[in-house]
């Protein structure tokens, strides 16, 4: 059986299928006649659902979702405790005052490396709308992650030794993780004001790689730019062994490999 990877962003919705091993099966994409928004993802019965349910050869098979920015918030903080429940604890005091949050109101994994910890905090609100209209078209949601750990997983499929970096420029918002030898070092999402600033912002990211290896994905036209700032040859990341297919695809690549992986930050 397949887990189908899904990335919707921007007007376009990306889905790959991937077997138990981490082998891509299949990859499709869906034009939106619009935009996605984070409406959308909160309200997913109007657009969303029936256009994977239309899509996914497989019906049985559990889906993923890599969420975009802005539907999930991603931070790395300073942790004091070393047992697990203080940690727990410690990072949950963090992403509720760093949103203004209650109790309930984000499902939040973390990651312990060293005196810090990665938070990612995804609202209850969108994973519980996202599940219930996938249910109504017959599939089973078996996750949602952050776009960025996405990229992650996809990277470590890729190269899975050395020093590795992913920079992820998509619908407004960049994306960038940092690896050690498959281990998620950093990892951030940032939205600039102005949009002249996202090519700008990516650059600047790939001059700071030293000598990590780093990794692009973004829209075609965010990619055209890049390359024209004379930073030099970029690595482009397609899932698996598919050059076919644009980088935004690598994204639901990672979702599914999410999955595979236990939900694994």
């Amino acid at each position: 059986m397949s887990i189908v990877g899904i990335h919707a962003t921007g007007d376009c919705l990306r889905l790959c299928g991937v077997s138990t091993d981490g082998a891509l099966n299949f990859s499709e994409n869906v034009e939106f006649a619009r935009p996605i928004s984070l409406t959308d993802l909160k309200s997913p019965e109007e657009i969303l659902a029936p256009a994977i349910s239309e899509t996914i050869p497989d019906r049985d098979a559990p889906v993923c979702l890599a969420l975009p920015g802005g539907a999930f918030q991603i931070r790395r903080v300073p942790l004091e405790l070393a047992e697990d429940v203080d940690q727990r604890s410690q990072v949950t005091w963090e992403v509720q005052q760093t949103l203004s949050a209650t109790d309930d109101e984000y499902s939040i994994d973390y990651l312990v490396r060293g005196s810090s910890a990665i938070w990612v905090a995804i609202p209850n609100v969108c994973i519980e709308a996202l599940g219930k209209a996938m249910q109504a078209c017959g599939l089973t949601v078996a996750g949602l992650c952050a776009s960025p750990i996405a990229v992650a997983h996809a990277i470590r499929r890729h190269r899975p030794k050395g020093r590795t970096r992913g920079i992820l420029v998509d619908a407004g918002w960049i994306s960038v993780v940092d690896l050690e030898d498959r281990n998620l070092v950093s990892a951030s999402a940032h939205c600039p004001r102005e949009p002249e600033e996202l090519t700008q912002a990516a650059v600047r990211r790939l001059e700071e790689s030293d000598s990590a290896e780093t990794y692009v994905l973004g829209d075609a036209s965010v990619l055209d730019h890049i390359q024209g700032s004379q930073v030099g040859s970029i690595n482009l990341l397609h899932p698996d062994t598919e050059t076919n297919s644009d980088t935004l695809h690598s994204v639901a690549y990672g979702a599914a490999l999410y999955i595979l992986s236990g939900k694994t930050l």
